[in-house]
């Protein structure tokens, strides 16, 4: 018996088994097509066996893991073996952070404007409480309104890593 290793098109091992005899010449055997008597080499995690030009190589195989985006620390699966883009890492980045060329950082620009645009829909929801014609109590407009002065004056004021944001009247 010979045993054969079985590779897709594109190359990759996919298993291994046993030759059919040559009813012809019954010292050898049937080879058949994406297959060869060449044995793949060993692997380690993350690797994956390729047959090409009458050979095996290892290639790096990170399929169905996922990686980030340096620029935008957008999530990003991977779907086919080979190097991993040099734009890519396996760290998970945090909120308001940036890629610091090893490492993802605290960025205090990017949470004070994110902090802003949320400050500055806080205020437009609120726009009504401000009207002539609303019904409510001199003690709602005058809480409605020390929260959207407290609002307006949160983004110099808070904690950009962690905002702890007025408390909206009832």
């Amino acid at each position: 018996m010979l045993k054969i290793y079985k590779h897709s098109p594109d190359g990759e091992y996919l298993e291994s088994g046993f030759a059919d005899p040559n009813p012809l010449e019954t010292e050898k055997f049937l080879i058949p097509a994406n297959a060869t008597d060449i044995e793949p080499p060993q692997l380690s995690k993350n690797e994956v066996a390729i047959f090409a030009s009458g050979a095996w190589t290892v290639c790096p195989d990170f399929r169905g893991q996922t990686f980030y985006s340096k620029i935008t620390g957008v999530p990003v699966i991977i779907t086919g073996f080979g190097a991993v883009d040099s734009d890519l890492t396996e760290l998970i980045p945090g909120e308001y952070t940036s890629w610091s060329g090893s490492a993802w950082v605290f960025d205090s620009a990017k949470a004070l404007a994110s902090i802003r645009e949320k400050r500055n829909s806080l205020l437009s929801q609120s726009d009504w409480t401000q009207l002539n014609d609303v019904d409510m109590t001199d003690t709602e407009k005058v809480a409605w309104k020390a929260y959207r002065q407290a609002l307006r004056a949160f983004p110099e004021t808070c904690a950009p890593g962690n905002p702890v944001w007025p408390t909206k009247p009832d």
